[in-house]
């Protein structure tokens, strides 16, 4: 099979805890064709040195605190034909990469994939009101960045994350890609080790309720004018 280069972007604030696992999760895929960029959000804890403890990292600082500006700056880094996204706090199962470069290599018509999250509570954390059971139990589809792998060329037709959602950028980008008539495949199995703790950011309920609100309602909106112009 064909190893085109994938870029892997990681953005990071105060993420000393966790981000090592993550980095680890990549260096063990059994897809070794990536360059990975961890982008510091300002950071105030040893993010930067748990970074540079890796040598296969490339570590951009920022002192803007916003996860869609990172990522963004991210992509305008990266040199791969594919570009995938980690959060600090997940990891992946080592064939994430294999089983997605796999298949958008065999199905050219698609512009993404994703796969499926697990979930699982961190250790002494208890389970927050938003999280169910069965959530738990089951892997859930996989519509976030760190389950996502995408061909550069996608972006072109989608553009970047939106940085009016601070923190529901990943949400507005998947209804983007959606208007854009871009097909989004989906692995039926869990690729991606997702870490419930009390700094997620699904923690701030009514500030993400809020703003997937406000992208659900832009949505609608361009659907109207697509459907006026069409």
């Amino acid at each position: 099979m064909r190893e085109p280069l994938v870029s892997i972007i990681i953005p990071a604030y105060n993420g000393e805890k966790h981000l090592g696992d993550a980095i680890e999760s990549i260096l063990n895929q059994n897809y070794s064709h990536y360059e990975i960029w961890v982008i510091d959000n300002g950071s105030t804890d040893k993010t930067k040195q748990v970074a540079h403890s890796f040598p296969q990292v490339n570590y951009v600082y920022s002192d803007i605190a916003d996860t869609a500006i990172a990522r963004n700056r991210g992509i305008s880094q990266a040199q791969g034909e594919y570009i995938a996204f980690l959060d600090q706090d997940d990891t992946w199962v080592k064939d994430k990469l294999s089983k997605q470069i796999a298949f958008l290599e065999s199905q050219k018509h698609y512009g993404a994939v994703i796969g499926l999250q697990k979930m699982y509570l961190e250790p002494g954390y208890a389970k927050p009101h938003w999280l169910k059971q069965s959530f738990l139990e089951n892997a859930q589809p996989g519509y976030l960045p760190s389950a996502l792998l995408v061909r550069r060329s996608t972006f072109e037709l989608t553009d970047l994350f939106d940085t009016a959602f601070s923190f529901a950028s990943d949400v507005a980008w998947f209804f983007k890609a959606t208007h854009s008539g871009i097909l989004i495949g989906n692995i039926d199995e869990a690729l991606v080790n997702r870490r419930i703790h009390d700094e997620n950011t699904s923690n701030k309920c009514s500030i993400l309720q809020k703003q997937i609100l406000e992208v659900i309602k832009a949505s609608l909106q361009e659907r109207r004018k697509v459907k006026t112009h069409g």
